[in-house]
C-alpha cells in the first residue's frame, strides 16, 4: 500500500463520510499519475525496453540486485531500483530501436546521450561502463565522486554557440547545436588511474596487456558501428553486448555509420581515433579484431587502409558557433561473404566473421579486441614476409605465419614489424 493510500485510510476511518472516500480516490489517482510520469530507469540514456527504445514508458523486467548478470535483454544491463514500480527493474543503454531514425540519435539530439569518459578512461563499476554523475561546481557530498574516481567533463559535449548568442532555447532541445549529445549531463565520475590521456592503463586493468596484447595502444577507437540498417549496434570500449550476440552474424559487419561522438557526418566504414597522429604520404593503416578469450579466432583483418588527418576545432566567435574538431579517421573497406568458421580452430578467412556465425556458437560471453596499426607503406612493401602470396592476406596458420595464438603472432617478428597499435578498444560479445 502506498503512502497516499495509508494516509487516506486514516482520514476515512476518522470521518467515515462520502467526502472522505472521494478524497481517498483522488489521492490514489494522483499517485498513479505521478508514478506514470516517472521513467522506469533513473536516466534517460537508459531504457527498460529490450529493443533499445529511447524515453520508453515501459516498466521492464523484474530482477534481483543480488544476482549478477540477472539482466540479459540489452547492452550493459543493470538491475536498479525503479521509482515508477517501487521495485528492482532491468535497465539497458539506449542503443538503436527498430526504426530508421535510431533512438540513440534521438537521445543525442535532445542532450540525453550517455556521458563518456575521455580517451578510454573507465567509468564506474567493474566494466567501467556505468555512469555516476557528479558536479565540478558543487561541494555537496551528493555531487562528489567515490574514492579513486575523479569528476571529469564528458568527451561527448556539443560545440559552443556564438559568443553573443542570446537566442532562446527551443523546447525540447536544451542547446543550440544540431546534436546536443550529453549536454544535460556534462560531468561524470571516471576512474582516476585511467585518466592518463591514453588507453594503456585501461588495457592493463582489463587484463589485456601484457598477457594478450603485448603492447597496449595509446589511442582509443571512439566506437565501432555494426550493421548498416536498423537495428544498428554502436559499440564503445568496455560495452557488454553478449546478450545481443545473435545480432552479430557475419553479414552484420563493423562498417556502419554513426555521428554519436564526433558530431560530424560519417560514412560507412569510418572509424575515429582519439589522440594525435602523424600521417605520411604513403602511410597505411590495418585493423585487427579478434576474440581475446580464445586468443585464436580472428574476426576481421582489414589492411592497407587510408587515413585522414584530424582537423582542429574552430573556436566560437561573436558571428559563428564553434566548429567541432574532426578526429583522425581510418576508412575501412567493404568485406565479402565469408565461410562459417569452426569455434576454437585457429583458421582465418580473408573477410569479416561474426561471432554469431561460429559453429558451434560460444555459449558464454567473450572479450573482443580491436586494434589499429600504422605502417609507412603497404604491407607487401613494408613487411614482405607478412603477406601470404597465395591469398594476399594475413593467414595465421599458413606457411608464412604458423601461430598458435594471436598473442604469439603479435610477439613474432612479423607481428612486431607492424609496430605498437596506435589505437584500440575492447568489448564483450
Amino acid at each position: 500500500m502506498s503512502s497516499f493510500q495509508s494516509s487516506s485510510s486514516l482520514i476515512c476511518s476518522a470521518t467515515a463520510s462520502m467526502n472522505c472516500y472521494i478524497l481517498a480516490l483522488i489521492l490514489v489517482v494522483q499517485a498513479s499519475v505521478i508514478s506514470a510520469q516517472v521513467l522506469a530507469c533513473p536516466n534517460k540514456w537508459m531504457t527498460p525496453d529490450t529493443t533499445g527504445t529511447y524515453n520508453s514508458t515501459g516498466v521492464g523486467d523484474a530482477c534481483q540486485s543480488s544476482m549478477l548478470n540477472s539482466c540479459r535483454g540489452g547492452p550493459n544491463g543493470v538491475c536498479v531500483y525503479s521509482f515508477r514500480t517501487y521495485s528492482y527493474r532491468c535497465c539497458y543503454d539506449v542503443w538503436s530501436g527498430l526504426t530508421a531514425a535510431t533512438d540513440l540519435t534521438k537521445a543525442s539530439d535532445e542532450g540525453w546521450a550517455k556521458p563518456l569518459c575521455p580517451y578510454g578512461a573507465k567509468g564506474f563499476g567493474s566494466s567501467g561502463t556505468q555512469v555516476v554523475l557528479c558536479s565540478l561546481n558543487s561541494t555537496a557530498a551528493s555531487a562528489r565522486c567515490p574514492a579513486d574516481y575523479t569528476c571529469t567533463r564528458s568527451v561527448n559535449q556539443p560545440p559552443a554557440p556564438k559568443l553573443n548568442d542570446v537566442t532562446p532555447l527551443v523546447s525540447p532541445k536544451p542547446c543550440l547545436a544540431a546534436t546536443c549529445q550529453a549536454y544535460l549531463t556534462p560531468t561524470l565520475c571516471c576512474l582516476t588511474s585511467t585518466l592518463s590521456g591514453n588507453n594503456q592503463k585501461s588495457f592493463a586493468l582489463q587484463g589485456l596487456t601484457p598477457n594478450i596484447v603485448p603492447v597496449a595502444p595509446n589511442g582509443v577507437i571512439h566506437e565501432l558501428v555494426f550493421g548498416t540498417a536498423a537495428p544498428i549496434a554502436v559499440v564503445r570500449q568496455g560495452d557488454d553486448w553478449s546478450s545481443q550476440k545473435s545480432l552479430f552474424l557475419t553479414a552484420y559487419t563493423p562498417l556502419g555509420t554513426s555521428t554519436t561522438v564526433t558530431g560530424v557526418a560519417a560514412t560507412a566504414g569510418d572509424i575515429y581515433l582519439s589522440g594525435t597522429y602523424k600521417l605520411g604520404a604513403t602511410d597505411k593503416f590495418h585493423v585487427l579484431i579478434f576474440d581475446a578469450t580464445t586468443n585464436k579466432d580472428i574476426l576481421f583483418w582489414n589492411y592497407d587502409l587510408a587515413g585522414t588527418a584530424a582537423v582542429a576545432a574552430t573556436p566560437a566567435t561573436t558571428a559563428a558557433a564553434e566548429i567541432p574538431a574532426t578526429p583522425f579517421k581510418v576508412k575501412m573497406t567493404a568485406t565479402a561473404s565469408s565461410v562459417t568458421p569452426v569455434a576454437g580452430v585457429s583458421t582465418y578467412t580473408a573477410t569479416y566473421v561474426g561471432p554469431a556465425s561460429f559453429t558451434p556458437q560460444y555459449p558464454t560471453k567473450h572479450l573482443h579486441v580491436a586494434l589499429v596499426f600504422q605502417t609507412s607503406n603497404t604491407l607487401a612493401l613494408s613487411i614482405p614476409t607478412f603477406v601470404n602470396t597465395a591469398i594476399g592476406t594475413l593467414a595465421p596458420t599458413s606457411v608464412k605465419g604458423n601461430f598458435t595464438t594471436v598473442t604469439a603472432f603479435l610477439k613474432s617478428t612479423e607481428g612486431k614489424a607492424l609496430g605498437a597499435p596506435i589505437a584500440g578498444t575492447y568489448f564483450y560479445l
